[in-house]
């Protein structure tokens, strides 16, 4: 029996990025996996760091 593994591709970029996203998703068994969004809106890193300093910000004010 063979279990899922879950794959994130982040910044799948130029033709490369784009031939292993067709790939994936054209092939049924990634297609549920390839479907699902990442867990943030972009994978840009100044934006992933602004959201973590945000939350770090709101739990020292929260007291934890």
């Amino acid at each position: 029996m063979t279990s899922a593994v879950p794959v994130w591709i982040i910044g799948a970029r130029g033709l490369l990025g784009a031939s292993l996203l067709d790939a994936m998703t054209a092939d049924p068994r990634w297609a549920p996996v390839a479907a699902r969004p990442l867990p943030w809106s972009t994978t840009d890193e100044s934006v992933m760091r602004a959201a973590a300093r945000t939350e770090a910000e709101r739990l020292l004010e929260a007291g934890r």
